[in-house]
């Protein structure tokens, strides 16, 4: 069962990162992924608000390992990292690394709080 439920929940979250990115970056953002840094963050922040309720069992390896796992995209931005640095695109390469590490760091922190005022 652990198997079906991480498959159906990477399934839902590779198909929504995909969605995502697509509609964000169709707004012209081109140097500069906008569209990833989103799904990251915004998979960060869920990650922070629903660890709380998801710690093990069918709804962590759905939601957590398999959704989250899926929509986040660590290998995404590493290889925009190193196709701006390859173009010597360094300002914006060192942007893409701060923005999605401290971005997200923060996501969770923010999920976290959020989680923890509203329902524990």
């Amino acid at each position: 069962m652990s198997f079906i439920m991480i498959f159906l929940g990477g399934g839902l979250g590779a198909l929504s990162r995909f969605l995502l990115i697509k509609l964000i970056d169709s707004y012209g953002f081109s140097s500069l992924s906008l569209g990833v840094l989103g799904v990251n963050i915004l998979g960060a922040l869920a990650l922070g608000f629903f660890l709380p309720w998801f710690k093990e069992g069918g709804r962590y390896l759905l939601f957590t390992v398999g959704f989250l796992g899926a929509f986040t995209t660590f290998s995404t931005y590493s290889f925009q990292t190193f196709e701006l640095i390859r173009k010597s695109l360094y300002l914006l390469a060192f942007m893409n690394i701060l923005l999605n590490n401290v971005l997200s760091i923060l996501a969770i922190c923010i999920g976290r709080a959020l989680s923890l005022f509203f329902f524990f």
